[in-house]
């Protein structure tokens, strides 16, 4: 079994790490707190509620302790179950410790290849899914996508993203996997809202490994197809490829540019390869193939 990640941040606001003793001691034992091991030896998620009265427990034990001391500590504890946010006063009410919990968010990544193609309907449903975040990107699946590799990087342990569909995120059904298991690694959730794919669920991840074997076997089946139907090609003498030689219309300008390219005057040649390439409007390439084709001696490049 995984480890749940611990979705709560502890910010000491002290000043001098050495004072007042109390803090340290309440930090101490409220991270141990936060790891609780159950009697399966597995760890739970605690929630903020129960570290509040957690807390409570600790500050009273610590001044219980205090009181038969000479520096006793009157601290105030202070929970907005709201922002889910536990403060920590000093005597003087002044801030020493902040417990926060870190809510996962979903975040919802919707995509179109063109720029004329609408988003709205993919909004609206990741809206119904309440993603916190919502994505939005309008490239080709084979384009660079800035946008996309920004959200993955944003993406932490214990958040979700989720698209409308599985072809709005890879690439291919390989792409997709591929980043799909890098998110599991990192304990980051997908859900794909039409496949109805969770991957937080034994179900979810089975059926995106069917879709990754089906992928693989469609790829296949493919590949098959077009051997046969090469084979099929070269056994009826066709090899594929552009077929050799030239058009009848380029037969017919080749014969026209044999006579310009060869014609003189005054014993020098009266066209300039130049002349001969902008008035057929064609490059030196086209104009040495034709000649060759015409078996037409090259001469010397006159510009």
């Amino acid at each position: 079994m995984k480890n749940q990640s611990i979705q709560f941040e502890i910010i000491d606001h002290r000043k001098s790490k050495s004072q007042p003793q109390w803090v340290t001691m309440y930090l101490a034992q409220i991270r141990i707190y936060l790891k609780p091991i159950n009697m399966f030896g597995e760890i739970e998620q605690p929630t903020i509620e129960s570290i509040y009265y957690a807390t409570n427990t600790i500050i009273e034990k610590l001044v219980e302790i205090r009181s038969h001391s000479r520096q006793g500590i009157n601290p105030t504890i202070k929970f907005n179950q709201e922002e889910s946010i536990i403060r920590i006063y000093n005597s003087l009410n002044t801030l020493m410790i902040e417990v926060i919990e870190i809510k996962p968010r979903i975040y919802g990544y919707a995509r179109v290849s063109t720029k004329k193609q609408s988003l709205k309907m993919q909004i609206e449903e990741l809206k119904k899914f309440s993603c916190t975040q919502i994505v939005q990107e309008k490239v080709s699946a084979l384009a660079d996508r800035p946008q996309f590799d920004t959200l993955l990087s944003t993406l932490k342990q214990g958040d979700t993203l989720a698209v409308w569909k599985l072809d709005r995120l890879g690439r291919s059904m390989f792409d997709l996997i591929k980043i799909v298991s890098e998110m599991d690694a990192k304990g980051i959730k997908f859900v794909s809202l039409t496949e109805n794919i969770d991957t937080s669920t034994s179900t979810g991840k089975m059926m995106l490994m069917l879709f990754s074997m089906m992928a693989e076997y469609e790829l296949e089946i493919k590949k098959e197809r077009q051997e046969a139907t090469k084979e099929i090609a070269r056994k009826s003498g066709r090899l594929g490829g552009r077929p050799k030689g030239l058009s009848r219309e380029a037969k017919k300008t080749a014969a026209v540019l044999m006579g310009n390219y060869q014609e003189q005057e005054n014993g020098k040649y009266k066209y300039s390869i130049s002349e001969l390439c902008a008035a057929h409007n064609i490059s030196k390439g086209t104009l040495y193939k034709y000649l060759e084709y015409m078996n037409v001696p090259k001469r010397g490049n006159l510009f």
